[in-house]
C-alpha cells in the first residue's frame, strides 16, 4: 500500500467519522458497495476519479478540501471542545452536589 493510498483510506474515514455516518451510510450516500468503502478505508485499493467525485458529492466538498488536511485539524479542535465543554459540566455538577451535601 502506497503512502498516498493509505491517506487517502484515512481521509475518507476521518470525513466519515466526522459526520457521524456508518460505512453503509456513505456507500449509499456516493453510490458505492460497503465493501469497497471498507476497502478504500483500509487503503488497499485506490479510489478512481469517479470515485473520489462521488465521494467529494456525497461529503459536499470540493476535491481542494477533500485533499487539505484542514477539516482534520478543525475536527480535532471540534473535539478538544467538547471535552473541555464536558469536563465544565462535571466540574458544575460536582460543586452543586458538594453543595447540596454540605447544607443539612
Amino acid at each position: 500500500m502506497s503512502d498516498v493510498t493509505a491517506w487517502v483510506g484515512h481521509r475518507i474515514q476521518s470525513l466519515r467519522l466526522e459526520r457521524g455516518w456508518t460505512q453503509e451510510q456513505l456507500a449509499e450516500y456516493a453510490d458505492l458497495h460497503v465493501s469497497y468503502v471498507s476497502t478504500l478505508e483500509k487503503g488497499k485499493k485506490n479510489p478512481s476519479i469517479e470515485v473520489i467525485n462521488r465521494l467529494t458529492s456525497a461529503f459536499q466538498l470540493s476535491l481542494s478540501d477533500f485533499f487539505s488536511p484542514a477539516p482534520q485539524t478543525r475536527c480535532e479542535i471540534r473535539h478538544r471542545v467538547q471535552q473541555e465543554e464536558v469536563e465544565a459540566l462535571l466540574k458544575d455538577f460536582s460543586n452543586k452536589l458538594l453543595s447540596i451535601c454540605n447544607h443539612p
